[in-house]
């Protein structure tokens, strides 16, 4: 319920690693000194895979021994390439045979002179040949530069995070290896597993997970995203067990998690909506209906959207349960073993215009105002028990239960029982217990002032308040919810 004493009582304050291929590849780094053949058509750089593909098996030859480039089939793998022509197309030098015969000379004759010829007004011409043959010019080898996009030294085919700089490669995932020492022992300790994905891009740097799925865009991997709506890495279920630090029976967890919260336990929600009592003290009907709703969902593993009527507890259908004014969360309690509350559609929620504050100064607080009802006698709207008369369901609990101790106490108790209902005298007010947060240092509660209060109708309750210290003193579970 809001504050009925004080003013405003609506108002709250990867490892390193180089792949064996690297060796290859390292030639093609600035300042290498090897080079790659160049091939001379009709020779062509390819993989003998594709000159058999090509020309056939039979149907092609290799025109040199030397590397003449590599193909990268991936970022690890370098296949090396060599110069092959068609068959069909190989050169053949015939050189022809000749025989060397010497004649016997058998007379010695004086050769005939040969008679000089005279062309009168000519002169000598040194014909032009038609065509030019200049020797073959010596291939110049070419040393391929491999692309280094984020320029820490590491090629990108090898790189294993090519867009951001990180010469070490550190690529940190781990398992566990064990050994049977003996029938009821076992030796376990962390191996690395690298994904193959760097730490510096790793959307989850120590989870193996080499597709890098990341569901709902958030930066974090699917493998350890706890709040994704999805099942990922180890997870038993949809964000909870494995990687997660929530079993999917948070109650039988080993210890308890920095931050809980059962508006995405699951991926899911399990709270119904925020309601808004408006000007109406009837939070002490509120949280434990609140909860009551929750538990029903987590009770039946689905979200049914049960929609208890709040009415029921403010109008006078009970004796000595409350009204606008304030009233009993326990007396709600003990109603909802034997009596039951019907629907929100049996009885609608009309009790929201029927206080508001006056001036009541004292002189420790001058500003002090109290509540007062706007009209005579049982301060609600409707001053009678309006409760349909016929077809309506209506819904009890099993048991309700203290759920007081320590902060860790109230911690499991929400754990295993669901959200909790609980109230402070320093705040004159019932929320639901929702979850929490160390590292706030806070309480996550559902409150009934609408979904204008913080955010979006939950807010954060300090551990070290007052309010937050009293909820330790005032905390109930309802269980068995039907």
């Amino acid at each position: 319920m809001r504050n009925i004493s004080r003013p405003q009582w609506w108002r709250h304050p990867a490892r390193h690693r180089l792949l064996p291929i690297a060796l290859l590849l390292l030639i093609a780094l600035p300042g290498a000194a090897v080079a790659f053949d160049t091939c001379i058509a009709p020779c062509e750089c390819m993989r003998e895979e594709a000159a058999i593909e090509k020309y056939g098996r039979d149907g092609y030859y290799q025109c040199t021994d030397s590397v003449c480039g590599y193909l990268a089939l991936d970022r690890s793998t370098l296949i090396p390439q060599y110069c092959f022509a068609p068959v069909r197309q190989r050169l053949t030098f015939v050189v022809p045979t000749r025989t060397l015969v010497t004649p016997t000379p058998t007379a010695t004759a004086t050769p005939t002179p040969v008679p000089t010829l005279f062309y009168p007004d000519m002169d000598l011409m040194t014909p032009t040949p038609a065509f030019t043959y200049a020797p073959a010019a010596t291939p110049t080898m070419v040393i391929p530069q491999l692309q280094d996009t984020d320029g820490d030294g590491i090629p990108d085919i090898l790189d294993n995070c090519p867009t951001v700089a990180n010469p070490g490669q550190e690529d940190s995932e781990m398992k566990m290896h064990c050994i049977q020492a003996d029938i009821n022992t076992q030796a376990c300790a962390p191996v690395p597993n690298p994904d193959g994905v760097g730490d510096a891009c790793d959307n989850c740097p120590t989870v193996f997970n080499p597709d890098q799925a990341d569901s709902d865009n958030d930066g974090l991997g699917d493998a350890c995203d706890c709040d994704d709506g999805v099942r990922g890495g180890a997870e038993e279920d949809v964000d909870c067990g494995g990687t997660c630090p929530v079993s999917c029976n948070p109650c039988t967890a080993p210890g308890l998690p920095a931050s809980f919260d059962y508006r995405t336990w699951k991926g899911r929600n399990w709270l119904t909506p925020v309601r808004d009592q408006a000007a109406c003290g009837s939070c002490y009907a509120h949280a434990p209906l609140g909860a009551m709703e929750a538990v029903y969902n987590l009770e039946h593993n689905a979200l049914l959207n049960l929609n208890l009527a709040e009415q029921q507890y403010v109008s006078p259908c009970f004796t000595g349960v409350g009204s606008c004014m304030g009233g009993s969360i326990k007396s709600v309690l003990d109603h909802l073993k034997v009596d039951g509350v019907v629907e929100e559609s049996c009885f609608p929620y009309t009790s929201t215009n029927c206080v508001h504050n006056e001036p009541d100064p004292k002189p420790d607080d001058p500003n002090h105002q109290k509540l007062v009802c706007n009209f005579a006698g049982h301060c609600s709207s409707p001053q009678t028990c309006g409760v349909c008369t016929y077809n309506h369901a209506v819904w009890t609990i099993d048991s309700y239960a203290s759920s007081i101790g320590t902060r860790d106490q109230l911690k499991r108790n929400l754990l295993c029982h669901g959200p909790l209902a609980v109230c402070s005298g320093e705040w004159w007010h019932c929320v639901v217990l929702t979850g929490w947060d160390d590292a706030q240092n806070s309480w996550i509660v559902k409150n009934s002032w609408g979904g204008g209060w913080q955010d979006g109708g939950y807010g954060l309750i300090g551990y070290q308040s007052k309010i937050g210290q009293e909820f330790l003193d005032w905390a109930y579970s309802v269980r068995g919810v039907a």
